[in-house]
């Protein structure tokens, strides 16, 4: 059996969730950076660094998969004629700039402040477009490629937003997490508009035939995301219209809830990102190019 078949949507699943901690955290800060605290502003720059980490070690890890890949053979993975062929390749080359973006994300806790705004832009720009170079999108053409990247910023803050979320449910007084409650949920509604929009006519592009969804393995897997998404909306459209006016009534209990509700959030965020990687990792799209 053919072990990169595992590997690599592994990889690709640990790539995204780095991505959205990133961007995610990133987006969170520029939102609500003025309510957070110097601990919540503390937390954030850690997570998006460790993010960022984590998406350069993953980013290099996937260099040696695709060699892998090409050889298939486990030892292929180290052999230096397969890695030198890796970067020959779409899926090398895209690797390598996620590897860069990812790099610059990670030095904005270490470079000064007025350069942070370039970075973080240069540095997501570059994360993100690495995604919609390869894949199914890239088949597609350009217009494809760029519902992906919008599709793409609106998951990062949606999802990306859910770590530090978290942590002020846990440790932010009541007030804070109150209006950043009540603010999240209100922009969360704009961003996860922008993604089922774009995510609709991307879903359009893509699939020829509605039949499609239903007698190709590529549909079902499609439709069991689509599943997943649809369950992290109804929690989320929890959060808004139960858990968050709860925290006015009675914070410890509507505290309690918010805080079981994201940590379910990002179960569901993990599973949906693991379907994504099989899709653009192992599945064929149900029709010929």
């Amino acid at each position: 059996m053919d072990i990169w078949v595992f590997v690599n949507p592994f990889l690709r699943t640990l790539l995204y969730f780095s991505c959205f901690g990133a961007i995610g955290t990133s987006l969170f800060l520029f939102h609500f950076g003025n309510l957070l605290g110097s601990q919540g502003i503390i937390y954030c720059n850690k997570l998006r660094s460790q993010s960022s980490l984590l998406g350069i070690i993953i980013s290099l890890a996937t260099v040696f998969s695709i060699a892998g890949t090409l050889g298939g053979e486990i030892f292929s993975a180290f052999d230096v004629t397969m890695l030198e062929l890796t970067f020959e390749t779409k899926i090398g080359r895209s690797t390598f700039f996620c590897f860069v973006g990812f790099l610059l994300l990670f030095a904005l806790s270490y470079l000064p402040k007025n350069l942070h705004l370039l970075l973080a832009l240069s540095g997501a720009a570059i994360v993100l477009g690495s995604f919609t170079s390869v894949g199914h999108s890239s088949q597609k053409g350009l217009v494809v490629q760029g519902l992906l990247a919008v599709h793409l910023v609106g998951i990062s803050f949606w999802l990306g937003s859910l770590l530090p979320f978290r942590w002020i449910c846990d440790l932010a007084n009541n007030d804070v997490l109150y209006k950043i409650s009540q603010n999240y949920s209100i922009l969360a509604m704009r961003y996860v508009g922008l993604l089922l929009i774009a995510g609709g006519f991307f879903a359009y592009y893509l699939f020829e035939d509605i039949s499609q969804l239903f007698n190709t393995t590529y549909g079902n897997i499609f439709i069991s995301k689509l599943t997943l998404v649809s369950m992290i909306l109804s929690l989320g459209a929890l959060n808004k219209f139960m858990f968050t006016p709860m925290l006015h009534a009675n914070s410890k209990t509507g505290r309690r809830w918010l805080s079981r509700s994201i940590k379910a959030e990002l179960f569901i965020a993990f599973s949906i990102l693991l379907l994504s990687s099989i899709l653009t990792t192992s599945i064929q799209l149900p029709f010929a190019m």
